[in-house]
């Protein structure tokens, strides 16, 4: 099922813009890239997420390098996943 949270015109340049609600719902501030997929007819659009040295390091929870045994990809996955988690209350 489909939940609309907003709408937004194109203007007569080909352009539109995100929704207060929206920016504020996902965290996306000046800078961010959308991406915008297609599949079976219907569009989309996803936040891209950038994930930056300082989120690998709180992740791994050390500044010179990973825990032993540690599975990297899951701990900054689950690092990100919290961080924007935080930033959208």
């Amino acid at each position: 099922m489909r939940n609309e949270l907003a709408r937004s015109k194109v203007t007569a340049q080909d352009q539109t813009s995100v929704p207060f609600e929206v920016r504020k719902r996902f965290g996306i501030k000046s800078g961010c890239e959308l991406g915008w997929y297609e599949e079976d007819g219907r569009l989309y659009v996803d936040l891209a997420r950038v994930h930056t040295l300082a989120d690998a390091q709180a992740a791994l929870g050390a500044r010179r390098g990973p825990r032993p045994g540690l599975d990297v990809k899951a701990a900054i996955k689950t690092h990100v996943s919290e961080k924007f988690k935080r930033a959208r209350r």
